[in-house]
């Protein structure tokens, strides 16, 4: 049984480097590492999901506290994440170098 699982634990691995690396190569192009960068940037320490449950909140006057306890869900979730990420690190994929730079590196 464990020769299959390293069997299927090679082959995932196999797929997720060439995957990676199909992805890195497209972030040559100056269009697309734009995007990347742009998406990269929202996404930081959930920026959009926090801009957006602040504008529900001033939108939706009737919600408004379902959009205020989603926003502080998402901050919430967001600060317990970065704290797991600091004490369970994993390595960067080796063989890629990273074209944006992220949170806390």
């Amino acid at each position: 049984m464990d020769d299959l699982d390293d069997m299927d634990r090679r082959r995932w691995d196999g797929m997720d480097r060439r995957l990676l690396s199909a992805l890195h190569e497209r972030g040559t192009d100056p269009r697309v590492a734009a995007v990347a960068r742009a998406l990269s940037w929202s996404g930081e320490h959930g920026v959009l999901w926090l801009a957006a449950g602040l504008t529900g909140a001033v939108v939706d006057r009737g919600r408004r506290g379902a959009w205020l306890r989603g926003t502080a869900l998402t901050a919430t979730a967001h600060l317990a994440s970065m704290g797991v990420k600091q004490i369970v690190r994993r390595p960067r994929p080796a063989h890629i170098v990273p074209l944006v730079r992220t949170a806390g590196r």
